[in-house]
């Protein structure tokens, strides 16, 4: 008798602390953040993220760069003073003005102008890609939130009912109904459990900082994560990839960027350009040496053609551009593939998730009323303390597998709308 009354002294002593760790581990959350949902987050996300604001400032700065382009080189302007002894001892002074302005080839500003309305929608192409990277971390993070959620009510129900199973086993140990290997085999069960929560928690704590810094808040801002999900909510996927997902449609402007900028090349460096030219001048012989000039005034007006000869640029340019055109256009078959092969995956790991809860359940389902079989006639037979405590994990296993399972489901999901571009 001492021995039973020893375990129960431990275990009052026990109570409050495992008490207080479940009641923090169980309601950890804050106060509930009500209309709070994944949309909100997924939202929230988007518009004040720092990856979502640093890709705002590109799109920005390609806008930016296209104001650059389609102007004329500024005007340039020369001047000058000097004088010499061009024959005996007469002092020739002379002074000019002048200025210049130089023309590209017709159609230069319109090619480059074309070039930066390509870079500003390659950059607005990538902010949507940003979105979507975004929106499936905060959904990942979401769903993998909601399964710690899930699982740890679970551990603590768990707990509860082999706390029950142990104090109905040791009230069986001292009428010689059991053994102390079943009482002990509880204890060690509850206390696994119990290890487990512990990390389990600080796990959620870890995904729960996350999420915040990805929503950009602060670290314990509080989150509402809901207490279910049902894969019946899961729409059948339909579409397909299309070239007007993103990534396809980046590589698809990269192919446009190249061909226009070999035309670039070709205005730039394989044709002719134009300049203007004004000069106003000076001269006059001062046979007295004093200051003051007494000569006469020149001028006039020029235009100059300056064609390339022999230049290597154009033909490298326009082989560099030739390979780039070349790189998008299997770099878009490449990625193709690679995003419907993972499509497919996705879609198979979706439906096994889904079939993988149906079974836990209809498995836990049946392991429960094995559980009830053998507890019913609890006042007229022996109960088998050690299949209880077998069928029990089982149902405890199948529930966990239920849970994980349905988060796997929406982490498949994510993800197929990730790839359709879906926000």
């Amino acid at each position: 008798m001492c021995f039973f009354f020893q375990m129960k002294k431990m275990k009052c002593k026990k109570k409050l602390a495992v008490l207080i760790f479940w009641l923090i581990f169980v309601t950890w959350r804050g106060p509930i953040a009500f209309g709070q949902t994944l949309s909100d987050y997924v939202q929230w996300a988007i518009e004040n993220s720092a990856t979502s604001k640093k890709e705002q400032i590109e799109e920005e700065i390609a806008g930016a760069q296209k104001e650059i382009v389609g102007h004329f080189d500024p005007m340039t302007f020369g001047g000058g003073y000097g004088s010499s002894f061009p024959s005996g001892a007469l002092f020739v002074r002379g002074a000019y003005l002048s200025a210049k302005q130089d023309f590209p080839w017709p159609g230069t500003f319109h090619t480059q102008k074309k070039i930066s309305d390509l870079d500003i929608k390659i950059s607005q192409n990538k902010v949507l890609q940003g979105h979507l990277q975004t929106a499936l971390q905060v959904k990942e993070l979401y769903y993998k939130l909601f399964a710690f959620s899930a699982v740890s009510r679970l551990l603590k129900d768990n707990k509860d009912i082999l706390e029950t199973y142990e104090d109905m086993a040791t009230r069986a140990l001292e009428y010689h109904r059991t053994d102390i290997s079943t009482v002990l085999a509880l204890q060690a069960r509850k206390n696994a459990l119990h290890n487990r929560a512990y990390r389990d928690f600080n796990l959620f704590l870890s995904l729960s900082r996350n999420l915040n810094r990805i929503l950009n808040r602060p670290l314990d801002s509080d989150l509402f994560i809901p207490d279910s999900l049902s894969v019946l909510d899961i729409r059948p996927y339909v579409g397909s990839l299309s070239e007007h997902h993103p990534e396809l449609e980046e590589w698809q402007l990269e192919q446009k960027k190249s061909a226009m900028q070999k035309e670039l090349a070709k205005v730039l460096y394989n044709r002719p350009s134009f300049s203007l030219s004004a000069n106003l001048g000076v001269l006059g012989i001062d046979p007295s040496y004093i200051v003051g000039i007494s000569g006469r005034y020149w001028g006039g007006v020029s235009f100059g053609l300056n064609y390339p000869v022999l230049d290597s640029k154009y033909k490298s340019r326009k082989r560099l551009s030739d390979l780039r055109g070349k790189y998008a256009a299997q770099a878009t078959t490449v990625r193709r593939q690679e995003l419907e092969g993972e499509l497919d995956l996705y879609t198979t790991y979706l439906n096994n998730a889904i079939i993988q809860v149906v079974g836990a359940q209809k498995n836990a389902a049946l392991i429960r009323r094995s559980i009830n079989a053998i507890l019913r006639p609890i006042e007229k037979t022996r109960i088998n303390y050690g299949m209880l405590l077998k069928l029990q994990l089982e149902w405890l296993n199948y529930r966990i597998l239920e849970i994980e399972g349905t988060r796997d489901a929406y982490l498949y999901k994510a993800r197929i709308d990730f790839l359709l571009g879906r926000v």
